[in-house]
């Protein structure tokens, strides 16, 4: 099949969409599918967020469709959480919605991307060719927003993060973590400065340990690595690593290198993280995300979910009593993410 895929922030960003859609091309183009991605280049992205936001939508709603012409595509993919509107009056679409994390920040509607996103979900009914996707079951829609025929499920492929040599743990972890005596845990998440990750509401549940920890937490854009110490609410020294772009590899060594992988924010879209400590074969304490609804049984026997406070501490007790159980199935059943099943 010949598809193109709107793959606008590939090499700009990281981590996020980006990587959704580079996996998936790189899957689709690993089944024998000819894709043809459609990516912002560089020299077009520039510092201002409205000048950014212009760009992705000239790439998606003129660009993209002037490929799957010229390509004679039979498909268009975008995982952006729109779709190409024109496009989808002569070419099938398939678009997937991460979240609808936006439109829950006061004076959603003040602001350009969110707007720009609310427009293209309101059209949703109107374009013939667009079919939606969700990441997972219960991912809570707004009212406004409510559509009648309910998005597909599609858990995106989340390919194990690069487990190569990096010296990152050996530099910048390993000598607070040891300053930090035989009873100092070392945890690892990834989150970042968004209100919904709510990465100061991690640090507060944190401070009620009883041990002293190291939190390595990644995710927090160009902002290096900074090294804060805290007291926890028993007076005990612990420290704070954020974390900004590093290579994957980075993130893999630390958390393998870690007891525990904590996840924390107040409105996730999936929850990729999770997906990916698992995969490392560690603990996870993590507060409700939509993809703990896919995860099999077995799975599960890995994650320790928590919604209060007092339910962080128990979770944590039995994350710390408890040893990884292997398994073999990451979806529990009825839940398919192949891509044949996709394209059909």
């Amino acid at each position: 099949m010949v598809i193109t895929l709107f793959n606008g922030l590939s090499n700009l960003q990281v981590r996020g969409i980006s990587k959704v859609a580079d996996e998936l091309a790189r899957h689709l183009r690993g089944q024998g599918h000819t894709v043809h991605e459609v990516k912002i280049p560089n020299a077009l992205y520039f510092k201002s967020s409205l000048i950014r936001l212009l760009m992705l939508i000239l790439f998606q709603q003129f660009v993209t469709p002037v490929v799957a012409l010229k390509t004679r595509s039979q498909l268009i993919i975008d995982p952006y959480n729109g779709y190409p509107a024109m496009a989808t009056f002569f070419i099938r679409t398939k678009y997937f919605i991460h979240d609808y994390t936006p439109f829950y920040r006061k004076l959603w509607f003040l602001r350009p991307a969110t707007l720009y996103q609310f427009i293209l979900l309101k059209l949703d009914s109107l374009v013939p060719l667009a079919e939606a996707y969700h990441d997972a079951l219960g991912i809570e829609t707004p009212h406004f927003l409510h559509r009648s025929v309910t998005p597909r499920v599609f858990p995106l492929i989340v390919d194990p993060l690069d487990t190569s040599e990096s010296d990152f743990f050996d530099k910048y972890v390993r000598d607070t973590f040891t300053g930090g005596g035989a009873n100092c845990l070392l945890l690892t998440t990834i989150s970042g400065t968004g209100w919904n990750k709510d990465f100061g509401g991690l640090v507060d549940l944190l401070r009620s340990l009883k041990r002293p920890f190291l939190l390595v937490a990644f995710g927090f854009g160009e902002r290096g690595v900074e090294h804060e110490e805290i007291l926890t609410q028993s007076n005990l020294q612990s420290h704070v690593l954020t974390v900004g772009f590093v290579e994957e590899a980075a993130i893999a060594t630390t958390i393998r290198n870690s007891e525990l992988f904590v996840f924390h924010s107040l409105r996730e879209g999936f929850g990729r993280p999770i997906i990916e400590a698992l995969q490392l074969k560690k603990l996870v304490i993590t507060d409700y995300a939509p993809v703990v609804g896919i995860l099999s049984p077995e799975a599960m026997q890995n994650v320790f979910v928590y919604q209060t406070k007092d339910e962080f501490q128990r979770a944590f007790e039995m994350a710390l009593a408890r040893k990884y159980i292997d398994f073999s199935t990451m979806y529990r059943t009825g839940i398919d993410n192949s891509i044949e099943e996709f394209l059909k």
